[in-house]
């Protein structure tokens, strides 16, 4: 059987292993090279803030109390996937806080790569069709960009155990540059993995041992997804099953960016620590800026000293404190909870941010 492919057709599409790896070393080697005009350059923001940036996935997209609905409608659907994720507080905690201690790098990229916004022809030759989402994106935008268009938009599978086989599969990092294929049993999610493997391939050569920020990448892609689903609004069964493959990806990523941080603070410092140089928690920074970085400096100078709510208010809100007004504390309660997001590694069961009688005190060095 001779296999027809149309002047130019959706990239994944073709349905043809060996054209479709002609056409992601095109794109990556040529078409997408000419918009870099040289060496990926410092970025201002860290990676996480890039990738939520680029995503839209603002603060009310990505709140705790957000993703935790879309978790509960996910589990009524499919009450196995609360013995993979029996909380969703690992995944918010990850899309909260800052995991880069380098300085994040920056490309210029077309926008979003999917599926269907790249043709390719019967040579192999690739065309991109939509720029609407070209500027600054973090390093590894493109190949984490179509990896993650295949991987949650693509695959058919709606078995949760082979949805799960597959992100074991791409999340071992001994085999980053050629996943083994072999490892999955679904013909369909080990198809899926066939055609992510010269995507890995070409980003191998870019990623080096890089590899925490190339899964963070796919995670913030995943959360995309997620974010725009919507609890209150039944789902059909194929959009469903993508969903919770995008849940299940986070989830395991989340994991594993939590050992590799439990790797890494075994050897390190403990505690937090604020200063000139910016905030670590374990030794590793994280981002807190604005709002968030007036009250952890004004809490930690100096560390251990109760503060009032008046004094917060009066030295942080900048407002006159008046004990009538509820909504001054609202609003004090809800700036606390933005930064014990940021500086705990479990905001409701907090270590350095502590309430006390009639105030809070920041504790740097925990006894547990």
């Amino acid at each position: 059987m001779t296999l027809v492919i149309p002047k130019k057709t959706p990239v994944y599409r073709t349905g043809d292993r060996k054209l479709f790896t002609q056409a992601v070393e095109t794109l990556f080697e040529k078409t997408l090279a000419a918009w870099q005009a040289g060496p990926p350059v410092p970025a201002e923001r860290a990676l996480e803030e890039l990738y939520r940036a680029r995503l839209g996935l603002t603060a009310e997209r990505v709140s705790p109390q957000a993703f935790r609905a879309r978790w509960q409608k996910l589990v009524q659907y499919v009450p196995d996937l609360k013995t993979i994720i029996p909380d969703p507080e690992p995944i918010t905690a990850l899309l909260q806080a800052a995991t880069t201690e380098q300085p994040t790098l920056k490309i210029k990229s077309p926008g979003i790569l999917t599926g269907d916004n790249i043709l390719v022809d019967a040579n192999g030759r690739a065309w991109l069709t939509d720029f609407a989402e070209a500027g600054d994106v973090p390093q590894f935008w493109n190949f984490v960009a179509l990896e993650s268009a295949i991987r949650f938009d693509c695959l058919e599978e709606r078995e949760l155990i082979r949805l799960q086989e597959v992100e074991k599969c791409l999340l071992d990092d001994s085999h980053f540059g050629r996943p083994d294929a072999q490892e999955v049993e679904s013909a369909e999610a080990r198809q899926a993995v066939r055609f992510i493997q010269p995507i890995r391939r070409l980003a191998a050569r870019a990623v080096g041992k890089e590899y925490w920020q190339y899964h963070l990448g796919i995670f913030f892609h995943a959360a995309h997804r997620l974010a725009d689903f919507d609890p209150a609004e039944p789902s059909l069964l194929n959009p469903r099953a993508r969903l919770m493959h995008a849940l299940l990806a986070m989830a395991l990523i989340a994991e594993k960016m939590k050992q590799m941080e439990r790797a890494v603070t075994v050897k390190g410092e403990r505690g937090l620590r604020v200063d000139k140089d910016g905030v670590k928690r374990d030794g590793k920074r994280i981002s807190v800026r604005g709002q968030s970085l007036d009250l952890l400096t004004y809490l930690a100078s100096p560390p251990n000293q109760l503060r009032t709510q008046r004094d917060i208010i009066e030295n942080v809100l900048k407002e006159q404190f008046d004990a009538r007004d509820k909504t001054q504390i609202t609003r004090l309660h809800a700036a606390v909870r933005r930064l014990r997001e940021k500086i705990e590694y479990d905001p409701d069961h907090p270590r350095y941010l502590l309430t006390e009688s009639n105030g809070y005190r920041l504790v740097l060095q925990p006894d547990d």
